[in-house]
């Protein structure tokens, strides 16, 4: 079995060919340059025009994807990578206000008290005094079906 964080890397640096091939972007893997960035993972250049756009991959090999904290921005997209039973992977692509729109559906089929909060679920409470908080939300490709090959929502160069 190929450990965690190889896997992330692998399920990355393929998602990044696919951007560079589809939309004429150059992508640079931010782990590369060890950049603090606690949300993405890629960073998509226009070679012309000198816009540019954040990627955080997720890949999956089992039934979920545990603790997805998700996106927040406008230049913001989250790809989804599944492996989970099949031959070739699935791949499901999210702008913002797709993943805004999940988190809404997702909601109220979590436990309560959760907020949506910085483009992911939050819950807060106190526990013996302190202040606790979890983010992130288990999500099943069920939840992201309709992205599925979404690759048109990314911008072009």
């Amino acid at each position: 079995m190929v450990e965690k964080t190889r896997f992330g890397r692998t399920c990355e640096d393929f998602v990044a060919e696919l951007i560079a091939a589809k939309t004429g972007y150059e992508v640079s893997n931010l782990n590369d340059v060890r950049y603090n960035h606690p949300v993405t993972d890629l960073l998509a250049r226009d070679p012309k025009h000198f816009g540019e756009y954040e990627v955080s991959v997720k890949g999956k090999k089992s039934a979920s994807w545990p603790a997805v904290r998700g996106i927040s921005e406008k230049n913001q997209y989250i790809i989804f990578v599944d492996i989970y039973k099949i031959e070739s992977p699935n791949f499901y692509i999210l702008n913002n206000q797709d993943w805004q729109e999940v988190l809404s559906s997702i909601l109220p089929n979590r436990d309560g008290g959760a907020e949506i909060i910085n483009g992911a679920l939050e819950w807060n409470w106190v526990e013996s005094g302190k202040n606790k908080k979890f983010r992130g939300s288990q999500l099943y490709t069920s939840d992201i079906e309709k992205y599925l090959n979404n690759w048109a929502v990314l911008p072009r160069a």
